[in-house]
């Protein structure tokens, strides 16, 4: 993912979060991919930068593992984020409708 997506992990974060109509089964599970995507936007891709532009890792040992271990658990959030999507949908279902 690049920087660049940034502003749409957000507007999908909002729309479904905002607008009642969009809080359907698919669109909690695609809100759930855009806050992995955001996680690791901020904690990993932030960290990456400065190594596409120096050309090599300048961070040290300490940073290294950071990155690796916040990117590993986001996408084994990612991969994970099936099962509690399923709770959440059932949740939103029962509620009752606002008129």
């Amino acid at each position: 993912m690049n920087l660049q997506f940034f502003p749409q992990f957000l507007l999908v974060l909002l729309s479904v979060w905002r607008y009642r109509p969009l809080r359907r089964t698919v669109n909690v599970f695609v809100a759930s991919l855009a806050a992995c995507d955001l996680i690791q936007t901020l904690a990993v891709r932030t960290l990456h930068v400065q190594t596409y532009v120096a050309g090599y890792w300048t961070l040290g040992t300490r940073t290294c593992v950071y990155a690796l271990v916040v990117g590993n658990l986001v996408i084994l959030e990612d991969m994970s984020v099936g099962d509690w999507t399923w709770e959440i949908s059932v949740i939103l279902e029962k509620r009752p409708e606002e008129k």
